[in-house]
Parts: C-alpha cells; sequence; structure tokens
C-alpha cells in the first residue's frame, strides 16, 4: 500500500488493487498509515492518498538509532564516575556538571526512572514505547504520569501509532481525569528509544536495543546541562515533526478513522 501511494496521488481501491491486497486489509492498513503519518490525505471529492517521501523514513530511523548508540558511551561514563569501569580506549571523561546517575531497580520497589519522573514540579515531555516496557514499569508510569497531569503539571507525549500505544496513551488520559487533563499526544514513527525531560532540567533515557526487543529495566539521568539542553530540542524537533492526534479518554487518539463512507465501505464490500 505504501508503494502503491508512493508512486503518484492515488484513490484507496486503486491502490489495494496495485497493492493486490483483499479490500478489508487494505483498509486496515491504509488506517495504519495515516494514523502513523505515514501516508498524507490530499483532497476531499474525489480523495486521494500521497506517501511519504522514504528518505524521510530513513531519516527517521537514523535518529533513532543514532540515540542508541549514544547510550552506551553514557553508561560507561557513569559506571566509571562510580569507579567501577576505567574508559581505556574510550579516553577520559568529558567536562560534565554531572555524570549520568545509573537507575536500576531493586526488587519489587518503585523504578528510580518513575521516582525521578515524579519529582517533575512544572513539565514533562517524553518519548515513550509502550510495546518495549515490562507491564509492571508500563503500568507505574500510567500512574505517575496521571498523578501529575492532575496536579497540574503539563504532559507531552511521543508515542508511535499501535493498538498498544492507543490503550496505553488512553490509560493515561483516564487516570488524569479525563479529556480536560493537560495532556498532549502526538504520534511518531518509528518510535526506538525513550527519553523522559522533566521540567527541562533532567533527561531519563532507557534504551531499547533494538526495535523488537524489550527495553531492559536500567536507565540513566542526565542532569549535565549542555546535554539536557541537546536532548530538549530534540524532543522539540521530533514534537514539531510529529502528527498531531486528536485524544478522548473514550475512543482514543485515532484520526485516521475520518475516511469517507464510501472508503469505508471498501472494508466490507468484498
Amino acid at each position: 500500500m505504501y508503494l502503491a501511494f508512493l508512486s503518484g496521488p492515488r484513490g484507496a481501491r486503486e491502490a489495494a488493487e496495485i497493492a493486490g491486497l483483499h479490500r478489508a486489509t487494505a483498509y486496515r492498513v491504509l488506517l495504519r498509515l495515516l494514523d502513523r503519518g505515514l501516508v498524507t490525505s490530499i483532497g476531499q471529492t474525489p480523495r486521494r492518498f500521497q506517501a511519504m517521501d522514504p528518505s524521510t523514513l530513513f531519516r527517521r530511523l537514523e535518529l533513532f538509532y543514532r540515540d542508541e548508540t549514544e547510550l552506551p558511551g553514557c553508561f560507561a561514563e557513569a559506571f566509571a564516575a562510580r569507579g567501577e569501569v576505567r574508559l581505556g580506549n574510550l579516553g577520559p571523561l568529558p567536562v560534565l556538571d554531572a555524570p549520568p546517575r545509573i537507575l536500576a531497580p531493586e526488587g519489587r520497589s518503585t523504578h528510580p526512572a518513575i521516582v525521578e519522573l515524579s519529582q517533575a514540579k512544572r513539565a514533562v515531555a517524553a518519548v515513550v514505547r509502550p510495546l518495549s516496557t515490562p507491564v509492571a514499569y508500563r503500568t507505574a508510569l500510567v500512574r505517575a504520569l496521571g498523578h501529575l497531569a492532575r496536579s497540574g503539571i503539563h504532559l507531552r507525549l511521543i508515542t508511535d501509532a499501535t493498538p498498544a500505544d492507543y490503550r496505553f496513551c488512553r490509560a493515561v488520559v483516564r487516570e488524569a481525569g479525563g479529556a480536560g487533563a493537560p495532556i498532549q499526544i502526538r504520534h511518531y514513527s518509528p518510535v526506538v528509544s525513550q527519553l523522559y525531560s522533566i521540567d527541562r532540567q533532567t533527561i531519563v533515557r532507557i534504551p531499547s536495543l533494538g526495535a523488537s526487543n524489550r527495553s531492559p529495566p536500567v536507565g540513566l539521568a542526565i542532569c549535565d546541562r549542555a546535554r539536557v539542553q541537546i536532548l530538549v530540542n530534540r524532543f522539540e524537533s521530533l514534537w514539531t515533526e510529529a502528527a498531531s492526534a486528536a485524544l478522548d479518554a473514550a475512543s482514543g487518539p485515532e484520526p485516521a478513522r475520518s475516511l469517507t463512507r464510501n472508503e469505508g465501505r471498501m472494508a466490507a464490500s468484498s
């Protein structure tokens, strides 16, 4: 479907035929492509669709994998600051306001990343990948974010646009008290690494170590002003590019459901 739209603006039915997909399957794929911002709508009657340029997709992948490659160096600095490793050939430690701190859970206590997050006073901006997080962490994260929103702290969340992301977003909104909560959500694909900006002063990062693997339970807290500013700017860049989501606590942020009635029939016509 993506390739069909990439070759030029066309209608959903025509794209389904080019892709060789059952109409119901093609409709579901189109909804997901629209949700993720990989395909955009052109005009109203007849409605046509155009795919995002592949170079943009590769740039997004490059950005997130660059984030992942930065993390081993930060972990090395954190362990070196604790006197547990030597950097060896990696060279001397950079000049930092404060070295990164390792956030590792102990037993069944609250994950230290959640503890850091709960200390926010003004705002939290986060890139979250629910699919890569353990259920216990995800549940605690929903509660922490909901509590922050109920306290009047503004939340901005970037997630992917999978069913798991929608469920996560709905859970946060419900925990925060409903659609009037101070929460904004946008979608960006693909989401790989996780980042939490706390009051623009502390960054919590949790590596994903691969798009399909579970995140490890360990994370990093970064307080060095220069690095925090770089990562805050990175989030703002993602936020600008991410697709807005119409968020509703009951139905969930699924803006692509606004296809026309005739296009909706495509799913059931065969």
